[in-house]
């Protein structure tokens, strides 16, 4: 089955199977309306109604999502043995025969319009937004349109507009990951064969610009977005990351990458100085995002500052940032980090759903399991002259994109 890519496992000691579907897409429009499209699928077929469909998923204790995420559409779903014939059968039927109803059509539209209007009253979604803008090419998934963009489109969605993409989605490849019994694996398997076509993949290589367009004097980009009505300024600063995830010094990177900022915790640099000892926020992490084995990525530090502490706290972090450039690791950290990181892929198996996620994820991001096993393998061969090599090369504190949302002015003044 060329046009399927496929991950299996046994699962640990549940009746349970787990099913993880993704039809891969590309394009800005058609990205905008993976988000519509998304939410719209499961609401009825042409046989089933919103209520009757929903009534049977649970007659059979099933659970299905339908999500639109950077790689695509993902279905992601969970029965019991006993019961997966008619799981798949309803999402065979979700999938042949979607309704795209007019009612529900316009529930959903509402519903997006509501969400757009909420949107621009979070200053944390804001400033991402803004700071993706900045630092991915229109093409990247991780690219950000805006808000306005967003309504915009809205205004010419049709019933065919949904029937041409679900026409379009389901021509194309599928990935497919299932964790449950061999025969649980068959049946996921000819389903998903049986509905995508394998048409050619649009997906390519986004290589990020080596600089900024229209970068200010001092080599970055900024972006400011009042939102008067939070306390906090929420704050992203990154920059493009010219690497894809089978590069040589992506390893490496990432690692020194967490020694700043691991996310989640307490163990990075930037949680130690700018938190701990300065006591300018409550929480910042640094992460890489985007990169697929065949496409670049970037690199961002999220936190948040009150106004009075927004540039002192922004002085703290690109201090952190110069520090680690200049200096780099110490041995301490590259013991302490090897051991973190271990244990952290260890608990990603902890259950079948954790550990289902982590392999479908990496194999939309084109690594198969034994790929993904061996970085994890390599993290304990790592160097200190590796990871910083890595990060001199690829962390520059003075080329950096900054996008600001909350309590501050278009040009920068935070508002006390």
């Amino acid at each position: 089955m060329e046009h399927i890519d496929a991950v299996f496992f046994a699962p640990q000691g549940t009746d349970a199977v787990r099913v993880r579907a993704t039809l891969p897409l590309s394009g800005a429009r058609k990205r905008l309306r993976a988000t519509l499209y998304a939410e719209l699928l499961d609401r009825g077929t042409k046989h089933k109604t919103r209520t009757e469909f929903a009534a049977a998923l649970d007659s059979i204790g099933a659970r299905l999502a339908v999500s639109a995420d950077r790689f695509g559409i993902t279905i992601d779903g969970a029965a019991l043995s006993a019961t997966l014939p008619q799981f798949l059968s309803l999402v065979s039927e979700m999938l042949r025969e979607p309704a795209f109803s007019s009612r529900e059509m316009s529930r959903v539209h509402r519903q997006y319009l509501q969400a757009l209007h909420d949107e621009a009253d979070d200053a944390r979604t804001v400033a991402y937004g803004a700071f993706a803008r900045l630092v991915y090419p229109t093409t990247h998934p991780c690219w950000k349109p805006t808000v306005a963009e967003r309504r915009d489109f809205l205004k010419s969605v049709t019933q065919k507009t949904y029937r041409d993409f679900h026409k379009d989605l389901l021509a194309g490849r599928a990935v497919v990951s299932v964790s449950g019994t061999a025969r649980a694996q068959n049946a996921a398997l000819a389903l998903f064969s049986s509905l995508t076509k394998g048409g050619k993949d649009e997906t390519v290589g986004n290589k990020p610009p080596s600089s900024f367009a229209n970068a200010s004097k001092d080599g970055g980009l900024s972006a400011f977005t009042p939102v008067p009505s939070k306390t906090n300024i929420e704050t992203f600063l990154g920059a493009p990351l010219a690497l894809t995830l089978t590069d040589e010094q992506c390893l490496p990177f990432q690692f020194g990458l967490a020694v700043l900022g691991k996310w989640g915790g307490f163990s990075g640099r930037l949680m130690s100085q700018v938190r701990e000892k300065m006591g300018l926020t409550y929480g910042i992490y640094a992460r890489a995002e985007g990169a697929e084995k065949t496409r670049t990525g970037a690199w961002y530090i999220f936190t948040f500052f009150t106004p009075k502490d927004f540039a002192n706290g922004l002085a703290a972090t690109k201090r952190e940032i110069e520090k680690i450039v200049r200096a780099g690791i110490t041995h301490k950290e590259l013991i302490r980090f090897k051991e973190l990181l271990h244990n952290q892929f260890i608990l990603a198996h902890e259950s079948d759903q954790k550990k289902l996620a982590l392999y479908h994820d990496a194999l939309c991001a084109g690594l198969t399991p034994a790929e993904v096993a061996a970085e994890y393998e390599k993290i304990r061969l790592l160097t200190q002259k590796q990871i910083n090599a890595a990060l001199k090369a690829h962390l520059n504190p003075h080329t950096l994109a900054l996008s600001a949302a909350g309590p501050i002015t278009p040009n920068g003044k935070p508002i006390e």
